[in-house]
């Protein structure tokens, strides 16, 4: 009853609004804030009666666009759950996704080539995989 008053949809576009206030110097978030939010989210995705309320096209939509947000904060357990959401979540799925990955592909390499790799061999029609963006996935192979 709890996620029908209060749906995910809700909180997941609340953090996305703070990480971009945060990405345009508007707030300074906490470690402790984005390392909470990093484990809700993980929790979420690890835990069957969780995963029904968040496992949805609109959430994976603003997940994908924060989750390079995640990727990038310099703390490796956060960065270790976003890797970990991106493999549960299917996020190969997501241009926003692969193409950080693309660029990040030192810091990244075992999430990146797992990622990409499924993105490259999964139906055009489920990723919305340009050839452009397939060409640049090279690079990274």
């Amino acid at each position: 009853k709890a996620f029908e008053k209060f749906p995910m949809f809700h909180y997941i576009r609340t953090l996305q609004e703070q990480c971009e206030s945060h990405e345009n110097l508007k707030v300074v978030l906490s470690d402790m804030f984005v390392h909470v939010s990093a484990k809700f989210m993980w929790h979420c995705w690890t835990h069957s009666i969780f995963k029904e309320h968040i496992n949805t096209s609109a959430n994976l939509e603003l997940i994908a666009k924060i989750i390079p947000f995640f990727l990038a904060w310099p703390n490796q357990d956060v960065q270790t759950m976003a890797s970990d959401i991106c493999l549960y979540a299917g996020l190969h799925r997501y241009p926003t996704v692969c193409d950080f990955l693309a660029n990040e592909y030192k810091h990244f390499p075992e999430l990146t080539c797992a990622l990409l790799t499924q993105c490259i061999i999964s139906p055009p029609e489920e990723t919305g995989l340009k050839a452009k963006q397939a060409i640049n996935f090279l690079k990274v192979f």
